[in-house]
């Protein structure tokens, strides 16, 4: 009866890379690789031996983690990226409504006209929204608490804002400068 003939690159690449299993990169033993493939444990134990699987697969795992590792900071470095912008926006948008709270207070009493109390709340609540929003962005604690970009406000998390929503403020943004600007 003739040797049954190996072809060990696949199983060295299995052992060496892995297998996915279920969306998960899983390394096999040896003995659940020579189970898999039919083989003789010490067939497989002597080319591992031989050939070094180990060694490559330390080198395989370090090269992944490293990847994974440039993925993660890829990611976070656009995160910050995208909070940094953020943040500006908020201080720009704060800046342009307490200038349009202000405003609206000085057209009032330049008119004589007395804002109803409803019309104040609404001043009040706007200006301490801006207020919060431009502390927040530059970091700055709210009735002595330090928030985080992450952190929720009056329901919105800020970390889930997505480009359109960024979008929408830097709209925003514009229509208060250009309105400023007509003034």
């Amino acid at each position: 009866m003739a040797a049954k003939l190996i072809d060990y690159t696949i199983i060295r690449d299995d052992y060496v890379c892995g297998v996915e299993r279920e969306g998960i990169r899983y390394f096999p033993s040896l003995g659940e690789l020579a189970k898999k493939y039919r083989v003789a444990y010490s067939t497989v134990a002597n080319a591992s031996s031989r050939e070094n699987w180990a060694k490559q697969r330390e080198d395989y795992q370090r090269q992944l983690q490293e990847k994974v590792l440039e993925a993660r900071k890829e990611r976070d470095d656009q995160y910050m990226i995208r909070a940094s912008e953020f943040d500006a926006i908020c201080v720009q948008v704060s800046v342009m409504g307490m200038g349009e709270v202000k405003r609206s207070h000085k057209q009032a009493k330049e008119q004589n006209l007395a804002l109803d109390h409803n019309k104040n709340q609404t001043l009040a609540r706007t200006a301490l929204d801006y207020q919060k929003l431009g502390r927040i962005a530059l970091g700055l604690p709210i009735d002595g608490k330090q928030v985080t970009n992450t952190s929720r406000i009056d329901g919105l998390d800020l970390s889930k804002l997505t480009e359109k929503e960024l979008e929408v403020l830097n709209k925003i943004a514009e229509r208060v400068e250009a309105r400023e600007r007509q003034k």
